[in-house]
């Protein structure tokens, strides 16, 4: 039970309240409060009830007098210090329902992780000292006991319940992604509230998993609209949805060493079939290979698992690569009808890639004329033009394929354009948006491009990351050189040594930095 449906907080006494001071609060509660004297002798007959008692004090600050017990949101959140397991499960229990997001990641496993130390000899020694003190008679039973803790199982349900039922449906599912991140990427063991927290996450959200599937299956199902590169964008949408809502699932299963996916095989099955038909049915290698990709990228873990998938992604990957090298050079040619959103499009992405090649200088001692280039004009304009002619509607699929081409290639050259003013922030923003436009093209040259420069940036996080442990070594080391010289100095020669040992450690510090 949550703090305000406790017996000892409704009658506003603690665990050690002899049974005349029960009665006494019980009849000044009835006499103070009639209307709801009903609740105060039910919670004086609780405390009079042996096993009732149990779950009173299974969820109560057991050890702590009447004005020590934190009775408010603050007072549950400014205290950090509690005389036992239960007092500080009892303290967490009752901060679940009012948690924000990011504490809610942290607190929800850590209750489970305090559930699974609550043993029955621990918990039965805590409640019968203070039952001792009270002249309470002492729980003999470990049967009383395992009833609590079951009760305690489900206040903790309820309380999460409360917390959750709060909650829009994506920051549900951030919840339950982020702590099961967090358990696979610790390695942790986790008990039954927590497996029980999945469990009920898991129906949750099956509602909403479904309404995605039909989506998913409305666009698959008609070779009419799979076809429209607006279309395959909502496609994308639907199984990014998917993946995210099913993403703790995936992460725990492939945890436990098992395959029970559940309802998330099924949605993949059905997408992996259409790669097939796509290929096999209407020849279409492009559409296939971006259908592979997205059951990658999004369903990785089941992916790995799939017998023949990387086999059968190898294969369409070279199939494209080969028509694509084949094509490149007539692709333009080829599009005679071109769309007229497509050829305003053309006509923007060519302007700003001369605008880049023109003020853009990919060399040193232009530093003020990139920053200029890149802050002033790109990020408050150009970039906006891209993205609009990228969300437009009304491409061919060949189209489509064309803009995300122009994208990632001015991407990829503003990535690099920014590694001569050290913005290293902007670098990586751009090869990440650079590597999402080109997954999507059949430029194989292009893609490894933008590979090769991922692979450069993880090389320079890994050397920035060395050398600031080095600095902050160091320092440390500075320092103390500097204190070990002015305490000798001061011992040998009292002020004027502790002058001269300063100096000297200057000298030495100086030393260290060269």
């Amino acid at each position: 039970m949550l703090l305000k449906e406790n017996p000892f907080y409704l009658l506003e006494i603690d665990s050690l309240t002899s049974k005349q001071g029960i009665n006494e609060a019980a009849d000044d509660k009835s006499f103070d409060d009639p209307d709801n004297e009903e609740k105060y002798e039910n919670a004086r007959d609780s405390l009079f009830n042996l096993r009732k008692r149990v779950n009173a004090e299974i969820s109560w600050f057991l050890g702590m007098s009447w004005q020590d017990v934190p009775k408010s949101e603050s007072e549950l959140k400014s205290r950090q210090n509690y005389p036992n397991p239960i007092a500080n499960f009892t303290a967490i229990l009752n901060e679940i329902p009012d948690l924000s997001v990011e504490d809610a990641v942290v607190k929800i496993p850590e209750l489970d992780s305090l559930y699974l130390k609550l043993k029955p000899e621990i918990i039965k020694q805590i409640i019968n000292q203070d039952r001792k003190k009270a002249g309470i008679a002492l729980v003999q039973d470990n049967e009383i006991i395992d009833e609590g803790l079951k009760n305690l199982d489900e206040d903790v349900h309820q309380a999460i319940l409360k917390l959750t039922r709060k909650m829009k449906q994506p920051v549900y599912t951030r919840l339950a992604n982020e702590i099961a991140e967090n358990l696979v990427r610790q390695k942790a063991s986790y008990g039954n509230l927590l497996l029980r927290f999945f469990d009920t996450y898991d129906l949750d959200i099956t509602k909403y998993v479904l309404d995605e599937e039909k989506e998913i299956k409305k666009i698959l199902s008609d070779k009419n609209i799979i076809h429209k590169a607006s279309s395959f964008s909502d496609l994308e949408i639907h199984v990014r949805k998917v993946a995210s809502m099913t993403k703790a699932r995936c992460l725990l299963t492939d945890a436990k060493g098992t395959e029970d996916f559940g309802e998330i095989i099924r949605i993949f099955q059905f997408i992996y079939d259409k790669f097939f038909d796509f290929y096999n049915e209407d020849h279409d290698a492009n559409l296939s290979y971006r259908i592979i990709i997205l059951l990658k990228d999004n369903f990785p873990i089941i992916a790995k698992k799939k017998s023949g998938f990387e086999k059968n992604f190898e294969t369409i990957k070279d199939i494209v690569s080969r028509e694509g090298e084949k094509n490149r050079n007539k692709h333009t040619s080829q599009l005679v009808n071109t769309s007229q959103v497509y050829q305003d499009a053309e006509a923007a992405f060519e302007e700003i890639l001369s605008q880049i090649n023109t003020r853009g200088h990919f060399a040193d001692g232009y530093k003020q004329e990139n920053s200029s280039f890149l802050y002033n004009d790109f990020e408050k304009s150009y970039k906006n033009i891209v993205y609009s002619f990228l969300h437009r509607t009304g491409y061919s699929p060949e189209e489509m394929v064309r803009v995300h081409e122009y994208a990632a290639i001015i991407y990829l050259q503003i990535a690099n354009l920014s590694t001569w003013i050290d913005a290293w922030n902007l670098t990586r923003k751009y090869a990440n948006l650079a590597y999402e436009q080109a997954r999507y093209s059949n430029d194989m040259k292009l893609r490894q491009k933008v590979e090769n420069l991922k692979n450069e940036l993880a090389k320079v996080d890994a050397t920035q990351a060395v050398s600031q442990t080095k600095k902050s070594s160091e320092s440390t080391t500075i320092r103390w050189v500097l204190i070990i010289c002015t305490i000798i100095g001061i011992a040998v020669g009292g002020l004027e040594g502790a002058l001269a040992g300063f100096l000297i450690g200057c000298f030495i510090a100086n030393s260290i930095e060269k």
